[in-house]
């Protein structure tokens, strides 16, 4: 019987252990992911300041997140 039990304790710590792995493994996915994204809205946002010649509008959205954000709404860059 106590045999059993300590197995069912193993079984239910390897289980426990596997799935904080998968949940590790899971948000370093999605942190990787949401940094390509974000560099691709960025690109996307620099691309088209360039095209249009806003250059000082770049460099401030450089370093500006507020100003940024404004931007990707007045350019609709999602």
């Amino acid at each position: 019987m106590f045999t059993w039990l300590d197995e069912q304790k193993a079984k239910r710590f390897e289980y426990e252990e596997i799935k904080q792995e998968a949940r590790a493994e899971g948000i370093a996915e999605g942190r990787a992911k949401g940094r390509t994204e974000g560099e691709q809205k960025l690109i996307s946002l620099m691309t088209k300041l360039k095209d249009l010649g806003r250059k000082d509008d770049a460099f401030e959205a450089a370093s500006n997140v507020a100003y940024r954000e404004k931007l990707y709404r007045e350019l609709n860059i999602q």
